[in-house]
């Protein structure tokens, strides 16, 4: 299918899914295929996963298989599609994951909590100037906007005076 951006487009191929199969580092499609409820089939290299891997829990949202090994990836993918009833409990806690801990609004308190960690660490005050500073905090915002936009959500986020009102428009 390549790339799709359209959530239609996507709704079409994800509910004809069992699986989301994603050898790579996975980012915010992890958290897009658990709210079809499509248990997961990732790496198991955390590290090397963008942040949002923190939605999967191995064995309880899917599995993982070692890095760069396909034979382990074909036993764990037959393992998944030959235990529908583990498959199906698999679903329901993706589904239950994503609705209590990874709607927008949580994820939206969550970058606004670390955003004020960085500056009750003094970590943001070491950016040499001001205008790097609003720099960084933009690209984070808009980042963020990016995520919630494919989420088809509207978020606001205020956070060291920092306002500004994102919607999918």
């Amino acid at each position: 299918y390549g790339i799709l951006t359209n959530e239609e487009e996507i709704s079409m191929v994800a509910n004809k899914c069992q699986i989301f199969v994603y050898p790579g580092a996975v980012g915010l499609s992890l958290i897009h295929a658990m709210a079809y409820g499509l248990p997961c089939l990732v790496h198991s290299n955390r590290l090397l996963h963008m942040p949002e891997i923190a939605a999967f829990q191995s064995g309880i949202t899917g599995l993982t298989f070692q890095p760069n090994d396909s034979r382990d990836l074909g036993i764990k993918l037959s393992a998944m599609i030959s235990n529908p009833k583990s498959l199906n409990n698999m679903s329901e806690n993706c589904l239950r994951i994503v609705e209590n801990d990874f709607n927008t609004t949580k994820m939206a308190l969550r970058f606004i909590k670390f955003i004020k960690e960085l500056e009750w660490m003094h970590i943001i005050h070491t950016v040499s100037s001001t205008e790097n500073l609003s720099s960084g905090i933009t690209h984070c915002v808009n980042e963020l906007s990016y995520g919630l936009k494919m989420l088809g959500q509207q978020v606001e986020i205020l956070s060291l005076g920092y306002s500004e009102k994102f919607s999918e428009k």
